[in-house]
């Protein structure tokens, strides 16, 4: 019940209903109050309290009713915490009740454990956040977990294992089990730290919650906000550490960051950062399967997103890439990746020899320069489809050489580099070729040599230059 327990309700009622009583038979009390209202219209006695005895009744019943059903709380607030449940061993006990009678315990219904009532929650079950039940008795309650498969454990849980719980400095609640926190628990995150933001009069004692929080990313000075809500609950759980700042009066975030030399990314997703950091320090060191066995284990945009600064492709057409993935590869620029696009030559002289035509057109289409030209044409949309500063993290250019592999390679500067290598081979559709995914971290030579000849076709190659009316 809301605001008053089950047998308020019924005393209260009862009151109600005397009152009706009281004021059939009390003509005194009837005509002092329809002389203090002075209206002429003031309706009969009788029905003055055939009105409040029925209240009355209502009232009583509702409160014998709530007693009846188990004097069950308020539903969860937050459907996030409805796994855990409050069970009081009193039937009059509520959140309400200033000392409810031992024993209190919060079950998790996930793992079907109980554990005694923590005084951390108190604060929470006042404000409804969890549901909650009372019982006729101990033993009623004991009863209860029997018939429900629940084991009981006498002891305080522990927040975060026992009962999937965070609470923050400034009483923050979050699920320790949310799909970022599960991600990214036991991950180091050293590349990145909250910074929480305080109004300058209140830096000596940081009472109260921030104004801002920024979440910061070491590697490339990026600050993002707002961040996720995961983020204060990492942030608590210790997995990520923070700082903290004052904002002067007319400071906005992005002056902020100005003045500490960060740049300001109000539209990148800072959940987005955080998994693709975490996989990037997952990555597995060698795999070698069919491109489409690879697929199916890592799809090429789960693949894509791992990446932390920048990706390298390197292919005849990569056509299935721009075709398939161009609104991924817009979503990745827009967050701050740059990419780079090397591809063959559509007028290259090596697809006026014969056996070279043959080979190339195995790989992409009967007419490879127009599926060269076309892929080209589509980068050069989405290009043009980017504000100026997304446009200049987009590089495409064509190389003529002859084409041994393809190649995606992400961050091939930082040591978490990883890379998919395509091997081109004769009379071999390209879901079927030999692929190799590669890590730098444990497989540092021979990444290095894959790195090496895209570098020397890099060096050979030309900016794409497109055609008006391309």
């Amino acid at each position: 019940m809301a605001g008053i327990t089950a047998s308020r309700a019924i005393w209260a009622g009862v009151v109600v209903i005397l009152t009706g009583i009281g004021l059939a038979f009390g003509a005194d009390v009837y005509d002092a109050t329809k002389a203090w209202l002075a209206s002429p219209s003031f309706p009969p006695q009788s029905i003055i309290s055939a009105i409040l005895v029925l209240v009355g009744i209502a009232v009583v019943l509702y409160g014998v009713k709530a007693l009846k059903d188990g004097h069950k709380g308020r539903v969860t607030v937050d459907h996030r915490f409805a796994h855990l449940t409050i069970h009081y061993s009193q039937r009059t006990d509520s959140p309400d009740t200033p000392n409810p009678a031992r024993p209190r315990y919060v079950v998790n219904g996930k793992t079907k454990q109980a554990y005694w009532f923590s005084d951390l929650l108190e604060p929470y079950i006042k404000r409804r956040i969890f549901a909650w039940y009372s019982h006729d008795g101990e033993q009623a309650l004991r009863e209860y977990f029997t018939q429900n498969s629940i084991n009981v454990h006498e002891t305080d849980p522990l927040l975060i294992d026992d009962l999937g719980l965070i609470i923050d400095e400034f009483g923050g609640l979050y699920p320790a089990d949310s799909p970022l926190m599960v991600e990214l628990r036991g991950r180091k995150l050293d590349d990145f730290h909250i910074i929480c933001l305080y109004p300058w009069y209140d830096f000596a004692r940081h009472e109260g919650l921030p104004k801002n929080r920024l979440l910061i990313q070491h590697s490339t000075m990026q600050a993002f906000t707002p961040p996720p809500e995961d983020v204060n609950g990492l942030m608590a759980a210790k997995i990520m550490p923070r700082q903290s700042d004052t904002m002067r009066p007319w400071d906005s975030l992005k002056r902020w960051c100005e003045r500490h030399h960060y740049t300001f990314c109000p539209d990148v997703s800072a959940e987005s950062k955080l998994r693709a950091y975490a996989h990037a320090n997952s990555r597995a060191t060698v795999r070698i399967a069919l491109r489409r066995e690879l697929e199916l284990e890592l799809p090429l945009e789960k693949f894509l997103a791992q990446a932390r600064e920048e990706i390298w492709f390197l292919g005849l057409s990569n056509e299935d890439v721009i075709g398939h993935y161009g609104g991924a590869i817009k979503r990745l620029l827009e967050e701050g990746i740059c990419i780079n696009f090397l591809l063959l030559n559509p007028e290259s002289n090596l697809l006026k020899i014969k056996e070279m035509k043959a080979f190339v057109e195995g790989f992409i289409a009967p007419r490879a320069s127009e599926a060269i030209s076309a892929a080209l044409g589509r980068l050069d949309e989405i290009k043009n489809g980017l504000t100026d500063i997304e446009r200049n993290r987009l590089t495409i250019k064509t190389y003529d050489m002859l084409p041994v592999c393809s190649m995606i390679c992400l961050d091939p500067r930082s040591e978490n580099a990883v890379m998919q290598v395509d091997q081109h081979l004769y009379d071999t559709e390209p879901r079927s070729r030999p692929c190799v995914l590669i890590t730098k971290k444990e497989k540092a030579e021979l990444f290095e040599r894959y790195w090496n000849h895209h570098n020397f076709i890099l060096g050979r190659s030309k900016d794409f230059m497109p055609k008006e009316g391309l």
